[in-house]
């Protein structure tokens, strides 16, 4: 997704030195990025550094080494902060995430492997989930590891489709919800899994397009929002569908979340930036960018 991201510049224009330095007064000063209590926290931590790669801002190396350092080996009972530890590893210059270091990482990601051959975000599951299937593939992938067996994975993933086409975020539930089935479809086309076989999710998020030109993240929502918007772009993108007849409106969206003092904010009901959904903004604006 950083790559995509990477071409939203191309659709900035002035806006593009109002976040940078957004991002600038995001950075805490003990090391990494603010979360919205104005802490350093590795969640946002991840989403900033990524953001300041996408747009080519400066960063201190030295600052972010000593920052990821402390946290040694990372959580050992919470693959998401693990993830995002990890992610924060391999957007450092590759030299400086040592073949021992990258080696404990994934015998740490094999833990939260549950009996089903799937992965859960917590340790000792029967089962894996979707969203820990798609945290474990991004973060093996984000270390150049091998990847897992994708048969227990596509299983696990492919129980939580719905029958209205959208995937949820646990097994049964009647609905989906538009940032669980973009996790679960790009997880299933890393595995290489058919995209011709999920016709009903393709039209089942196409359908989630609201007249502002953003997404909504269920049917009934009563507004779109940026993570939907960003996510269900991508995934379409990634299932080939073309988005060029609502590009336009899609682009008006997203603007109608800008504030000019950088940042974007989740929705028309939001009040506070923060970098994730920067990041979001900056991988929709980068599929834009690319019509």
């Amino acid at each position: 997704m950083l790559e995509v991201a990477s071409k939203s510049p191309l659709v900035l224009g002035d806006a593009l030195e109002l976040i940078q330095s957004f991002l600038e007064r995001e950075s805490h000063p003990s090391g990494g990025i603010k979360n919205r209590a104005g802490e350093p926290d590795l969640y946002y931590g991840f989403f900033g550094l990524e953001s300041k790669k996408a747009i080519e801002a400066s960063w201190d190396v030295e600052s972010w080494v000593n920052y990821l350092e402390a946290f040694g080996e990372g959580p050992s009972d919470d693959l998401i902060h693990l993830s995002c530890l990890i992610r924060c590893w391999a957007n450092l210059p590759s030299e400086l995430l040592s073949d021992e270091r990258r080696e404990v990482f994934v015998g740490k990601l094999n833990k939260f492997k549950s009996k089903d051959g799937a992965f859960n975000t917590t340790l000792h599951q029967e089962q894996g989930s979707a969203y820990g299937c798609f945290v474990a593939l991004d973060t093996f992938d984000n270390l150049k590891a091998t990847r897992p067996d994708p048969e227990p994975l596509i299983e696990r993933i492919i129980k939580v489709k719905t029958p209205t086409g959208g995937f949820a975020f646990n097994e049964g539930m009647v609905e989906g919800t538009t940032p669980t089935t973009a996790a679960a479809i790009v997880g299933l086309a890393q595995l290489g899994y058919s995209m011709n076989d999920l016709t009903t999710s393709r039209e089942w998020l196409l359908n989630r397009r609201h007249e502002s030109g953003g997404l909504l993240a269920v049917p009934n929502a009563p507004m779109p929002d940026l993570l939907s918007t960003a996510t269900g772009l991508h995934t379409l993108k990634v299932m080939g569908e073309d988005i060029s007849s609502w590009s336009d409106s899609c682009l008006d969206y997203v603007d109608s979340l800008w504030v000019n003092t950088g940042g974007f904010y989740a929705h028309w009901s939001d009040e506070t930036l923060d970098v994730e959904y920067l990041y979001y903004a900056l991988l929709a604006l980068g599929h834009l960018a690319s019509k």
